[in-house]
C-alpha cells in the first residue's frame, strides 16, 4: 500500500507544481518561515513610489525548493532525536526523517501540504503562522501529533489528510480539537455523515456534540460517532465563522459557548447540553498507547485506559474528564478561601505532569505523589487522590498520615457533592439502612448497636444538610455526621455493621499500626480524620496546619500541645456542639 501511495505521489508531482503556483498566486505571498509566532504582513506600497514592471517575488515550488539537512532534538512532549532532510515553502517547513527519506516523496508531501494550507489561508482570509511538519516513520502515539507550532506525522497521514487538523491547529493557533477538525471538514467538501438534526433528536448523542478528541478520533469511538462528530465540528466551524468572523471562531475554544445558538439555527431541539468543565476538556485528544486501549492527553494530564477500566466509552471518559476539571476548580477555590498561602503551592503542583491509570474496579485506588501518578478504580475518588498530589506528604513522617487523609477528604466534599452525587441517604432512613445491608458492605441486617449509631448519623445529617441539597446527599454534612458520631460513640456502642471505606483506618490502608484513637491519629477512620483536621485548622489556622504538614514538623513542636491533649480537647468541643444529636447519653 505504501508503494502504491508513493507511486501516486510521483505521478502527481508535476501537476502539484502548477496547482500550488496557481493557488498561491491567488492568495498572495505567505509569510517566511521562522520561529516568530506573530503573523507577518507586508506593508502596502507607497502611492508616491513609481510603478515598475518588476514582477513580485514568488514562492519556490515544491519541485524547485532547495533541500537541506536538518534534525529534531529531544524535547518535552516528543522525546525522540533524529536527523532529517527539509525544505521550506513560505510558512511551511517540512522535515523528513532520514531513515525514510526519499527526495521525490518529500517534495510531493510538501507540495500537497502547502496546497492544503494555501486553501485554508484563503478560507480563513488570513496568513498562516509558521508551521513545521516532521514526516516520521512512526509518530509517538500512532496518530498525527501536535506540539506547539510542530506536527509529527507519517507520509500516509499527509496523503490521507489525517494530518491536516493538526497542521491547521498549528497554522492558525486553534487550541481545540473541534476547531482543527472543523477547518479540515469545511475544506473537504460535502460530507457523507448522518443528518445532524436526526442524529441529535430528542437529546440523543448529546456528548458527541462536544466534538472532543475522544469523539473525533477512531481510537475508542465507533465509525458513526466519528463521522457525526467531524460533521458537527465542520457545521459548528462554519456557523461560528459566519457569525463571529475567524478571530471570534478562534477565541471560541469551548463548543458549549455556541451550541445553543447553532442548534437553534439547525432546528435541533433540545440543544445539546455539555457538562461543566467542557472548556478544558475541549483540548483533549485520544491516541493509541502500548498495552492500553487508549491514552487520553489534555494539557499536562495523561489518562491511560485499558479494556478492564470502569470508563471505556467516549461519552463516559469525556464526562469524567469534564468533572475532573470542574472538580479541581472547586477544590482550588476552597483552598484559596481557607488556606490562601497554600493555594500557590497547590496551583503549581496542579500544573505539573499527572498520569492517571484507570484500573480494574476491583483494584485499590492509590496515589503516588513522588511520581505524579494515580491508580484510579473509582472515578468518585479522583479529587481525593489529586489532593495527595497537590499537597504532598513529606517522606518519613508516618504520624502525618491522618492529616494527609483528613485534608484530602475535607477539601473534596464539595466536588463530590456537586459532581458525583450519592442519594442513598436522601431517600430516607429505611433506604439509608438498607444500603448498609447490601452484600458488598456486610451482607447482614443491622443490630441494635448499629441502629443507635446510624440514627445518630441520621439525626445530625438532617440538621446540617444544606437546604439546596434535596435531590442528593450533602457530602460535607454526611461526613461530619459520620465522623463526629464515630468519635463520640467510640467505646459507647459496638458496631458489627462495617462499611469498608468509612470504618477503615488510615493506618490500615497504609499497613501501619492501628492503635487507640486517643493515642494514635493514624487509627482514625477517614471521616474522623476529616473532622479532626477541621478542628485543627479551626484552632490554629489552615495555612499553619498545611505549612507544618509540608515541612514535617512534629505535632507538639508545631502546635504547642501533644496529639493526645488535642484529641481530648477536640472531643470535648465536639460533644458540646453535637452531643444532642447522639441517640444515647454520652459519658
Amino acid at each position: 500500500m505504501k508503494k502504491i501511495r508513493r507511486f501516486a505521489y510521483l505521478l502527481r508531482l508535476l501537476s502539484l507544481t502548477l496547482a500550488a503556483a496557481m493557488v498561491l498566486s491567488s492568495c498572495g505571498p505567505a509569510p517566511p518561515g521562522n520561529t516568530d509566532r506573530t503573523p507577518q504582513t507586508t506593508a502596502a506600497p507607497s502611492s508616491q513610489e513609481p510603478e515598475t514592471d518588476t514582477p513580485a517575488p514568488t514562492e519556490a515550488s515544491a519541485q524547485d525548493a532547495p533541500i537541506s539537512e536538518g534534525r529534531h532534538d529531544r524535547e518535552e512532549g516528543y522525546m525522540a532525536a533524529f536527523t532529517t532532510h527539509r525544505l521550506t515553502l513560505g510558512a511551511l517547513t517540512v522535515h523528513m526523517e532520514d531513515r525514510i527519506y526519499d527526495e521525490a516523496l518529500l517534495r510531493a508531501c510538501a507540495g500537497t501540504l502547502r496546497e492544503k494550507l494555501a486553501a485554508a489561508e484563503s478560507f480563513a482570509k488570513e496568513p498562516a503562522l509558521p508551521v513545521t511538519v516532521f514526516l516520521v516513520k512512526d509518530s509517538a502515539d500512532g496518530l498525527p501529533f501536535l506540539l506547539g507550532p510542530q506536527v509529527f506525522c507519517t507520509p500516509d497521514d499527509a496523503d490521507t489528510g489525517e494530518a491536516l487538523p493538526a497542521i491547521f491547529g498549528a497554522a492558525f493557533g486553534l487550541p481545540s480539537a473541534w476547531q482543527q477538525y472543523g477547518i479540515a471538514q469545511c475544506l473537504s467538501g460535502p460530507s457523507d455523515g448522518p443528518d445532524l438534526r436526526t442524529y441529535y433528536a430528542d437529546g440523543g448523542h448529546a456528548l458527541t456534540a462536544s466534538c472532543s478528541g475522544l469523539h473525533l478520533s477512531p481510537v475508542l469511538a465507533d465509525e458513526e460517532t466519528v463521522r457525526a462528530a467531524r460533521q458537527t465540528a465542520g457545521s459548528l466551524t462554519a456557523f461560528s465563522i459566519e457569525r463571529d468572523g475567524f478571530s471570534g471562531f478562534r477565541d471560541t475554544a469551548d463548543p458549549a459557548q455556541i451550541l445553543s445558538a447553532w442548534a437553534e439555527k439547525q432546528g435541533i431541539s433540545p440543544a445539546p447540553d455539555l457538562p461543566a468543565g467542557s472548556g478544558k476538556a475541549a483540548c483533549a485528544r485520544a491516541a493509541h498507547a502500548a498495552k492500553h486501549a487508549c491514552v487520553l492527553r489534555a494539557e499536562n494530564l495523561s489518562v491511560y485506559v485499558t479494556d478492564k477500566s470502569l470508563l471505556r466509552t467516549p461519552d463516559d471518559l469525556y464526562a469524567w474528564l469534564c468533572s475532573f476539571y470542574a472538580g479541581m476548580e472547586e477544590v482550588l477555590a476552597q483552598i484559596r478561601a481557607e488556606a490562601p498561602a497554600a493555594a500557590a503551592t497547590a496551583q503549581a503542583m496542579l500544573e505539573e505532569p499527572v498520569r492517571i491509570d484507570l484500573i480494574d474496579s476491583m483494584q485499590a485506588t492509590c496515589a503516588y505523589p513522588s511520581r505524579g501518578q494515580i491508580d484510579l478504580s473509582n472515578p468518585n475518588n479522583t479529587w481525593h487522590e489529586m489532593m495527595h498530589l497537590l499537597i504532598r506528604e513529606p517522606g518519613g513522617q508516618d504520624w502525618l498520615s491522618w492529616v494527609n487523609e483528613g485534608m484530602a477528604e475535607h477539601f473534596t466534599y464539595a466536588a463530590v457533592t456537586h459532581l458525583a452525587p450519592i442519594d442513598y441517604i436522601s431517600h430516607g432512613f429505611e433506604a439509608y439502612l438498607k444500603f448498609f445491608e447490601e452484600p458488598d458492605v456486610s451482607g447482614k441486617p443491622a443490630n441494635d448497636q448499629d441502629l443507635i449509631f446510624h440514627r445518630s448519623v441520621w439525626n445530625m445529617y438532617q440538621a446540617f444538610r444544606a437546604p439546596e441539597a434535596e435531590a442528593y446527599d450533602d457530602q460535607n454534612a454526611y461526613f461530619l455526621a459520620y465522623g463526629v458520631s464515630s468519635l463520640l460513640l467510640d467505646g459507647v456502642v459496638t458496631r458489627s455493621q462495617l462499611r469498608r471505606k468509612y470504618d477503615l483506618s488510615v493506618a490500615s490502608k497504609r499497613q501501619g499500626k492501628n492503635g487507640p484513637k486517643s493515642m494514635d491519629g493514624n487509627a482514625l477512620s477517614y471521616p474522623e480524620a476529616a473532622v479532626l483536621y477541621g478542628c485543627l485548622a479551626e484552632r490554629f489556622g489552615a495555612d499553619a496546619v498545611i505549612d507544618a504538614y509540608l515541612h514535617g514538623v512534629p505535632f507538639q513542636t508545631a502546635f504547642g500541645i501533644s496529639y493526645t491533649q488535642f484529641f481530648d480537647e477536640s472531643k470535648a468541643v465536639l460533644k458540646e456542639r453535637y452531643g444532642q444529636y447522639m441517640d444515647v447519653p454520652l459519658p
